[in-house]
């Protein structure tokens, strides 16, 4: 489960900086339920939307180091989800679990890298997108939850029946341009394939 030594920043291991924090009456542990006002509540969806845009971009290298932002982001959004009430938290969850669908999706192939790093680290993130699911489930209830998900997923899928539908319509529009990118997309699988095979060979030779 999401604790302290998963993606908890330590920063929020002192409860007196927590999100809601400690107050004069001590209630530290109370969910944190900002008040209905205009400018809250537009921070909190420049938050929400910002932190989901860059897990649905990813890692923009096959680095470790591109894990950075990703891994902040999903730090982040663990950590509103978690102390927002329910409530507020209902208000912004289809644009938390569509990243989060993207990345937990098993149809999706992560992204190959050579650096074993990266790879470590991306199979740590993946499983932290699934705890943060998991949170939400539990807080939102699994009726709610499902619904929504549902709803995620359905609207997956219609995007990317419009982008093959939008494809087969270039293809016949402008063949030229069409088998251009074909062609560059076969050189860069090309090309992830020598990195793959050289990376093998890398470890076949104890390098």
């Amino acid at each position: 489960m999401m604790n302290s030594t998963s993606l908890q920043w330590d920063i929020w291991e002192d409860e007196s900086q927590t999100i809601g924090g400690d107050d004069s009456n001590g209630s530290q542990n109370e969910s944190f339920n900002p008040k209905p006002k205009e400018e809250t509540q537009s921070g909190l969806t420049f938050i929400f939307r910002h932190t989901s845009a860059i897990l649905r971009r990813g890692p923009l290298t096959t680095r470790e180091s591109s894990l950075i932002p990703v891994k902040a982001a999903l730090q982040i959004l663990w950590a509103l989800c978690n102390n927002l009430s329910t409530e507020v938290v209902g208000e912004y969850i289809e644009t938390v679990l569509l990243p989060l669908q993207n990345l937990t999706d098993p149809s999706i192939p992560s992204p190959f890298s050579s650096d074993e790093a990266f790879v470590n680290g991306y199979k740590t993130l993946l499983s932290h997108a699934s705890e943060v699911m998991d949170m939400l489930q539990k807080k939102l209830g699994t009726t709610e939850y499902v619904m929504h998900l549902s709803k995620v997923r359905e609207g997956i899928r219609g995007r990317r029946e419009d982008r093959r539908v939008k494809r087969r319509i270039e293809a016949v529009a402008d063949p030229e341009t069409t088998g251009r990118l074909k062609q560059r997309k076969g050189e860069k699988k090309k090309a992830k394939r020598r990195e793959k095979s050289a990376g093998q060979r890398s470890k076949r030779r104890g390098w």
